[in-house]
């Protein structure tokens, strides 16, 4: 089986970031009108009683799943937009059987984009909590997918990186170096004290798990 290169693996990425860029907007600009037909239908009573129910379910899931302290910038940031998004999912869904056919295009589109939204914010949570994920992998890969493991980390410590992403990045290091010690501590030992910054050669070449 060809294992994807650390390179191929931050293209892709780049490439899911590009098209969630797009389709963010193109949610906004699918969801709006029809949201906007939907709001017409509704009673006042309707819009008090479910918009803030919709933006309240929404926030609640999102603080739930989010990663990270609920006080910080970046989690606040998230569950205001998933309240934004709860509040106008109540008038969209109104509006869609008002719209016909369109309206069965709009949530086609919902779907597809969202969906393309979705996988990009899970990636960037499992970048933002990786030590876990290879805590629990660790044990299971071979030294030459561990070594690639090693170089994934290689940007979150480069110049320009996030304090958030540089942390994660040293305690997934922390989690590879236990693992190499347990696999080959001679050869941790050589590497660490010839003080190159790529796992040693040989250790790529081993594709078989422990």
């Amino acid at each position: 089986m060809t294992r994807r290169r650390p390179a191929d693996v931050r293209r892709s990425r780049a490439r899911l970031r590009r098209l969630a860029g797009i389709a963010r907007p193109a949610l906004l600009v699918v969801v709006l009108p029809v949201a906007a037909l939907g709001a017409l239908g509704l009673t006042p009573p309707q819009v008090l009683a479910l918009v803030p129910l919709g933006a309240a379910v929404a926030a609640t899931v999102a603080g739930i799943g989010h990663e990270g302290s609920p006080q910080g910038p970046g989690s606040r940031r998230v569950v205001a937009l998933a309240a934004a998004w709860g509040a106008l999912a109540v008038p969209f869904l109104a509006g869609v059987p008002p719209a016909g056919s369109a309206g069965a295009v709009a949530v086609g589109l919902v779907v597809v984009l969202g969906g393309v939204v979705a996988v990009d914010a899970l990636g960037r949570a499992l970048e933002r909590a990786p030590v876990e994920a290879v805590r629990a992998a660790a044990g299971e890969l071979s030294l030459a997918e561990l070594c690639v493991q090693w170089r994934l980390t290689e940007e979150a410590l480069g110049p320009g990186a996030r304090p958030g992403a540089r942390a994660d990045a040293l305690a997934v290091r922390g989690v590879l170096l236990d693992e190499f010690a347990s696999r080959d501590p001679a050869g941790l030992a050589q590497w660490l004290h010839q003080g190159s910054a790529d796992p040693p050669e040989h250790w790529s070449g081993q594709d078989a798990p422990r």
